[in-house]
């Protein structure tokens, strides 16, 4: 008597894994020593061994962009600050301390020369006022630690007060206005 096999018997063929082994599968390849987590970890613990020339360049990479993100949200945040600051200085409307008029004499054809050139525009003549106020206390306090470019910026935001005051001041009292701003910026910056 012989037996003839069921023809679609299971025996002889191999079962495919399930999806869960092919993840695990693939995961220990992955993260193994050659994989490719594997890799990364292994230059991240070298990393303080080899030093900066050496280090993997991915790691560079995420340091610099790590350290530029930073500094873009510090400056943001001091920038903002810095504005608000300016915003919030006690002269930037005249007051009675102003026993002389020097500073008013300054002040009032900036903030005249700045309202109306500023109405085309889609930044407001407070910001502007509050941007030309920053600008010169920052290129003051840099000029003032030497750096080269902050005094050149302090010496055209001076011109360009004395040019502000200048088209800013009524007619018979342009010059004088003109030298009295001349004279208040005249000190030079030194550190």
């Amino acid at each position: 008597m012989s037996v003839t096999p069921f023809p679609h018997s299971r025996a002889g063929r191999q079962q495919e894994p399930t999806t869960q082994a092919r993840a695990y599968s693939w995961w220990k390849q992955f993260s193994a020593e050659h994989g490719w987590l594997g890799r990364r970890r292994h230059d991240i613990r070298m990393a303080p061994t080899y030093g900066w020339r050496l280090m993997a360049g991915w790691i560079k990479s995420v340091i610099v962009l790590a350290i530029a993100a930073a500094a873009f949200f510090s400056l943001y945040g001091i920038g903002t600050t810095a504005i608000d600051a300016a915003r919030a200085l006690p002269w930037s409307t005249p007051t009675g301390d102003d026993h002389t008029g020097l500073l008013a004499t300054i002040d009032q054809p900036v903030r005249s020369y700045l309202a109306t050139r500023t109405q085309a525009l889609p930044v407001d003549a407070t910001t502007a006022y509050s941007t030309w106020q920053a600008v010169g206390v920052v290129a003051f306090l840099l000029g003032y630690l030497r750096n080269g470019g902050a005094r050149l910026t302090w010496t055209v935001w001076g011109a360009a007060t004395v040019a502000m005051v200048w088209i800013g001041t009524p007619g018979p009292g342009r010059e004088v206005a003109a030298g009295i701003a001349v004279g208040s910026g005249s000190f030079r910056v030194t550190g």
